[in-house]
């Protein structure tokens, strides 16, 4: 129908194989698969060809392998409906402008992007346990340790929970994919007492064992074993992080 459509309007048509992926079922997806293998070969033809300055796409899984063939082209995202499909919610993450016509849909783009960046994050967690020598790790400059136990020493109360807020956002590369998990959760929920209602899960989940453990290494034997076990366990410890929080990013990005 969108060929004769365009045709009968005098604008040139090109067609380019496209098939789903979601929900065909595992008979099916290998070929689906390799049609979208052929759509990204005859999109990069037809990108090559006509050399466009951006593209508009509103949709479908035809617009997938255009997107990716189109690399380095601007893209606009055009979403009609409320809840976007798969097929929008990848070529999202790859536009350059996304635009909504309900402005319920917006609430599904912070979501998005924090998971991406929570998978950024992730990988870089993985990255640093496996190839530790390549390139930056994901870890507050060791300088500002020193720099806080000397500043803790003549500081005031005030100026230690200062401190402690400043350090806190030092700390953001390690535990922030955890963080940008949650946040984008909780960009998902219908209503702000939904949300708060997760956001105190999350606490209890989250921050309860964490005021466990600092009751626990106030007691000077147990804070040396924790630190021992830190010590040695610290690697796959990041390890296990880094992998829970590329996993949460991906469902994620499958669900919303």
């Amino acid at each position: 129908m969108e060929a004769s459509l365009v045709k009968r309007a005098g604008i040139a048509f090109e067609s380019i194989p496209a098939a789903g992926i979601h929900g065909v079922g595992l008979r099916r997806l290998p070929a689906n698969l390799a049609r979208l293998a052929q759509g990204f070969r005859a999109s990069g033809r037809i990108i090559r060809r006509y050399q466009p300055d951006v593209l508009l796409l509103t949709g479908g899984y035809v617009g997938v392998p255009v997107s990716l063939a189109a690399r380095r082209t601007p893209k606009v995202v055009y979403i009609p409906d409320i809840e976007p499909g798969l097929a929008l919610r990848l070529l999202s993450n790859l536009a350059s402008v996304v635009t909504v016509t309900a402005k319920e849909t917006r609430e599904h783009l912070p979501a998005r992007f924090g998971a991406l960046a929570a998978i950024l994050f992730g990988l870089w967690m993985l990255k640093d346990f496996f190839l530790p020598d390549l390139g930056w790790r994901l870890q507050a400059p060791s300088q500002i340790g020193a720099t806080a136990r000397e500043m803790a020493k003549k500081a005031t109360v005030p100026a230690l929970i200062v401190g402690g807020f400043l350090i806190g956002l030092c700390t953001v590369p390690c535990s922030g994919a955890v963080y940008l998990g949650v946040l984008s959760l909780l960009a998902l929920q219908p209503s702000a007492l939904l949300g708060y209602s997760y956001l105190v899960l999350y606490n209890l989940i989250f921050v309860l064992p964490l005021v466990v453990i600092l009751i626990a290494a106030s007691a000077r034997p147990t804070l040396n074993r924790l630190a021992h076990w830190n010590l040695h366990h610290k690697e796959w410890v990041r390890l296990v992080l880094g992998g829970g929080v590329v996993v949460m990013g991906l469902l994620i990005l499958a669900t919303v």
